[in-house]
């Protein structure tokens, strides 16, 4: 029984080859079932039309999915594969046939050694023979995902991933070079259900992984992500919406608060007082500089300037009387409300001095 299936429909500008099975089983090596050649024909009857690969496997056999990327590769029309859901196993060599992979962001990438299931007694030799094996395998696949991810990752850094059966969320994946595009617009489900992992409703056995429920774990993170970004998104969009409908009355409002900002700063003016008035230019050249927020300021220093021209005026006053001078002489006939005035001339002084400065 085949484990892929081809959609070529007449006026389709492109065709589909669905893998959403275990990738091969005993058939595959079997002639006259789902065999190399067979699926050779099959894609050789596309004529060349751009292929695209949709893939949602946990793997199978390593061979078959070597045998099936290097047919890709020779395909001559363009291939693009997508990840559908899940791509494990043997399923990650065939997706590197891709010259463009696009996963959406809540599927999975996952990669480890091969594996060898043995049934029956074995001594050393031939356990170490089988070691042997596996280890060259290994390096096969490691050629593949060098081909794909090139200068992304080292040789090294895939094999330790491989020993440690690493599951990549579809950024890690993109990151290493495993993935082209991160599609964001598509999603995928998936849940376990009497030991099998369904993912997009295709069932799989779960103990075919050491730890399916981190698979689960990096699906639904991934969609609670897109969802906030999307509801994120759209409220962005009515916003935006909302400020484009009404700039014209935005711009209205803003020019007549401005209007209304600068004829409350000039009602501050003060004739003939060019302290004030300057200041007052200067807090209308300010967009930021409200009447409420200047007043108080403006108070205080018209109440000190008056003060100081008060004591000004007393200060020639008594200059003018000609009584510091009679206070310079040895006469001591010399009133009371003479020496009052000398004091207090002396003493507004002092304070003008110390207050405003100068001598």
């Amino acid at each position: 029984m085949k484990f892929w299936e081809i959609k070529n429909e007449l006026n389709s500008e492109k065709a589909e080859l669905l893998i959403y099975k275990e990738i091969a089983n005993e058939d595959w090596w079997d002639e006259g079932l789902a065999t190399p050649k067979k699926f050779n024909d099959e894609l050789k009857a596309l004529g060349g039309k751009d292929l695209v690969v949709r893939i949602n496997s946990c793997g199978g056999d390593v061979f078959a999915a070597q045998s099936i990327y290097n047919q890709l590769k020779r395909y001559t029309g363009n291939v693009t594969v997508t990840i559908d859901g899940i791509a494990a196993s043997a399923a990650t060599i065939i997706a590197c046939a891709g010259e463009n992979v696009i996963m959406p962001s809540n599927t999975i990438y996952m990669i480890h050694n091969p594996m060898n299931l043995l049934i029956g007694f074995y001594n050393q030799n031939e356990l170490e023979e089988v070691a042997k094996a596996l280890k060259a395998v290994k390096q096969t696949i490691v050629n593949v995902y060098k081909m794909k991810c090139k200068d992304k990752i080292t040789d090294e850094k895939l094999s330790e991933m491989m020993d440690e059966e690493t599951f990549l969320t579809a950024q890690e994946a993109k990151d290493y070079g495993f993935v082209d595009e991160i599609d964001d617009e598509n999603s995928v489900t998936g849940v376990l259900n009497k030991g099998n992992l369904v993912i997009n409703s295709i069932a799989f056995n779960a103990k075919t992984f050491n730890n399916p429920d981190k698979i689960l774990e990096i699906m639904h993170k991934e969609n609670n992500m897109r969802n906030k970004s999307g509801i994120m998104n759209k409220l962005q969009d009515m916003v935006n919406n909302l400020s484009n409908k009404n700039n014209d009355e935005v711009i209205a409002k803003a020019k007549q608060e401005e209007r209304e900002r600068i004829t409350a700063l000039n009602k501050l003016r003060v004739p003939n007082n060019e302290t004030i008035n300057s200041l007052v230019d200067e807090a209308i050249a300010d967009e930021t500089a409200t009447a409420d927020k200047v007043k108080p300021y403006l108070d205080k220093i018209a109440e000190n300037i008056g003060a100081k021209d008060y004591v000004q005026n007393m200060i020639s006053d008594v200059n003018n009387s000609g009584v510091n001078n009679v206070l310079g002489s040895e006469d001591n006939n010399i009133s009371e409300e003479d020496k009052t005035l000398s004091m207090l001339s002396q003493a507004s002084k002092n304070y003008l001095k110390n207050k405003f400065g100068g001598k």
